[in-house]
């Protein structure tokens, strides 16, 4: 597990980074208000493809429990779930195009394509789980880190050499997302997955672990991005772009525990699958040690952030700094909150997020409304901390209720 975890880690930095080494380039060829639409595109992306119900969550849970043809099977019903969620994702954006709601300063057709191009980052996700899960680490990373190249040349090319402003840094984004899905089902194909036969069953099946994902995924996005929607209304569009550089710097923590979780969950789900006593007291163990590591390697992490940003951003953007530290501890939360959740999954007992996400997310939006206008673009910070911590202790509480593990024990894996 440390040695995938290591080329996880390796990959995601690599993926990671491209938008840090756009950040000087973009910080002095974009103006704040430019780089607020670009975040405001980033919102609504999210937005869609948590109608997909993190479809590729249900990878991990039946790799080990299916035989190969199963699993084949298994995973044609997940695309066919696919292409029905894009069906619904059109019909949302339709239906926000046509009730009068502000566009943000976007075209229509932004809001046609971005169902379309979130359809396709499933697709890559569901690729890029079924290679982790297969324990390719040297598979995935090349495919992460040659879509974090193309994102960096294409956005380079059109912003800085044809001068395509906000509009070339969101075709960067959204053409590799494109391309990947694309050869991502081509990849299925060619491995007899999209040919497969298929079950209503498992249709069924995907549906029931997927659907209840919904609202906790569109919770996650206001968590996340909503406030960027209150910073605009109460604060202006520069003052959206100079936050989302902030936040962008502290949420760097996500990428070292998306790496480590990455190489986490198919040998969490294997050692639960053995129910094993000793298995239990390994994996809190292993937790343990993970939430002490992310506690200290974010403080410092952040710390070194603050001194070093000067030197990274344009002047304009010199205030995001104060932002850093309040994101990173957010961060610290929701890392917690990503070693929980697997449990929920295992046990199918995602549909408590029904009532947990969506309760996060009000508790959130009434801190935004709250302490925005006294605290400024910081009091959205503080605003996430809250929500993510209620989110992380919600989610160990119930995942500790439907799958009882010895969090409060002692053991010697040698006794």
């Amino acid at each position: 597990m440390i040695k995938n975890s290591a080329i996880y880690l390796v990959s995601s930095v690599i993926n990671k980074l491209s938008p840090f080494i756009l950040l000087p380039m973009l910080t002095r060829y974009l103006s704040p208000s430019e780089y607020g639409v670009i975040a405001i595109i980033q919102v609504f992306l999210s937005i869609f493809l948590s109608l997909y119900g993190s479809l590729n969550s249900n990878i991990p849970r039946k790799y080990f429990n299916l035989t190969k043809k199963q699993f084949s099977i298994y995973m044609s019903a997940i695309v066919i779930v696919l292409f029905l969620l894009l069906l619904l994702s059109i019909f949302v954006s339709l239906i926000y195009l046509y009730s009068g709601w502000p566009l943000f300063g976007l075209d229509i057709s932004w809001y046609l394509a971005m169902p379309v191009i979130a359809c396709m980052n499933m697709a890559n996700l569901l690729n890029l789980t079924l290679l982790r899960t297969k324990e390719q680490p040297y598979r995935y990373a090349a495919w992460e880190v040659s879509h974090a190249v193309l994102n960096l040349l294409i956005s380079l090319i059109l912003v800085i050499y044809f001068g395509g402003g906000w509009e070339g840094r969101a075709v960067g984004i959204m053409a590799p997302l494109l391309i990947y899905g694309v050869i991502g089902l081509y990849a299925f194909s060619q491995h007899g997955i999209l040919w497969a036969d298929w079950s209503w069953s498992d249709i069924k099946e995907t549906l029931r672990v997927s659907v209840p994902l919904i609202p906790h995924a569109l919770a996650a996005v206001v968590i996340i991005f909503s406030d960027r929607l209150f910073i605009q209304e109460l604060l202006g569009d520069d003052a959206v772009g100079v936050y989302s550089v902030g936040y962008q710097i502290g949420m760097v923590v996500m990428l070292f525990t998306d790496a480590f979780l990455k190489a986490w969950q198919p040998w969490f789900y294997k050692k639960l699958a053995s129910d094993a006593n000793e298995n239990k007291y390994l994996i809190v163990r292993y937790t343990r040690l993970y939430l002490v590591t992310l506690i200290f390697g974010a403080t410092i992490y952040s710390s070194m952030a603050e001194k070093i940003f000067p030197y990274i951003v344009g002047e304009q953007y010199l205030s995001a700094a104060s932002v850093i530290f309040p994101v990173a501890l957010s961060y610290i939360a929701f890392g917690a909150f990503q070693i929980f959740f697997p449990y929920l999954v295992y046990t199918k007992k995602t549909n408590i997020l029904v009532v947990i996400s969506p309760f996060s997310a009000l508790l959130n939006i009434g801190l935004n409304i709250l302490l925005i206008p006294r605290f400024g673009m910081v009091g959205a910070a503080y605003a996430t901390i809250a929500a993510y911590f209620l989110s992380a202790l919600l989610v160990f509480s119930f995942s500790n209720k439907f799958y009882p593990m010895p969090w409060f024990s002692r053991y010697r894996l040698d006794e």
